[in-house]
C-alpha cells in the first residue's frame, strides 16, 4: 500500500517495484526527449525553408505556425517527464498512473 503525502502518493519500499517504475519513468524521459529533438529539427528546417521562400508567404508562416505547435507540445511532454523522473528519484514520489 502506498502512503498518501500531501496528496501525492510516497512509493512503496520495494526494490523491485522501485526499478520498475524507475525503468518505466526512465523510457518515457527518453521517447519525450527524442520527440523534442525530433520537432526542434524539423522547426529548424521549416524556419530555413521559410526564409528561402519569405516569411510574407502564408504557406510560410502556416509552417512555421504548426512547426512551432509541435515543438512546443514535445517541449512541455518532454518537461512533464523530466519533472515526474526527478520528483521519483529525488523526493520518492512514485507517479499516480
Amino acid at each position: 500500500m502506498k502512503a498518501q503525502f500531501g496528496g501525492e502518493f510516497m512509493r512503496e519500499d520495494d526494490p523491485v517495484a522501485d526499478a520498475t517504475i524507475e525503468h518505466r519513468l526512465i523510457t518515457e524521459l527518453q521517447r519525450a526527449r527524442q520527440a523534442y529533438q525530433h520537432s526542434r529539427r524539423e522547426f529548424e528546417r521549416i524556419q530555413a525553408e521559410s526564409l528561402e521562400i519569405g516569411l510574407h508567404s502564408p504557406d510560410a508562416v502556416q509552417m512555421l505556425e504548426r512547426a512551432t505547435a509541435e515543438c512546443n507540445r514535445t517541449l512541455e511532454s518532454y518537461s512533464a517527464a523530466v519533472s515526474r523522473f526527478s520528483d521519483f528519484v529525488l523526493k520518492g514520489k512514485a507517479p499516480r498512473d
